[in-house]
């Protein structure tokens, strides 16, 4: 009897080691700092542009190049990611990342046109 109540106490110790163990690797990779590190190079920050409207004419002239984050756990806000990204020291992949895509996408936006050194729509 002696040594089945050590094996058990055994075995509910190792269950309880795993256990934590796993919940710590599961709470770092979901961390945002290794979420936005993964999505980086996953394609889960994004550009979305806000219009650039002239208040007299009422047309847009340009847009701002705005960056978001989205993996399959959901969001991460700009003031959740912006301090991550430069505390993770990963400002110039970021900004590789959005600038590459946004000149992609205004790339094959027709109409656009270069205004005084500015992007501008036509």
């Amino acid at each position: 009897p002696g040594l089945l109540i050590m094996l058990a106490a055994a075995c509910l110790l190792a269950g309880v080691a795993t256990s934590v163990a796993i919940t710590l690797l599961l709470r770092r990779h979901a961390s945002p700092g290794n979420r936005l590190r993964r999505g980086i190079d996953n394609g889960n920050v994004y550009p979305l542009y806000q219009p650039i409207v002239n208040l007299q004419t009422g047309e847009v002239v340009g847009c701002e190049v705005l960056a978001r984050f989205r993996d399959h756990q959901g969001a991460l806000y700009p003031d959740q990611f912006i301090p991550l990204i430069a505390e993770m020291d990963l400002t110039w992949p970021f900004t590789r990342t959005i600038v590459t895509q946004a000149l992609e996408r205004l790339q094959k936006e027709p109409g656009l046109r270069i205004y005084k050194g500015e992007l501008v729509l036509a």
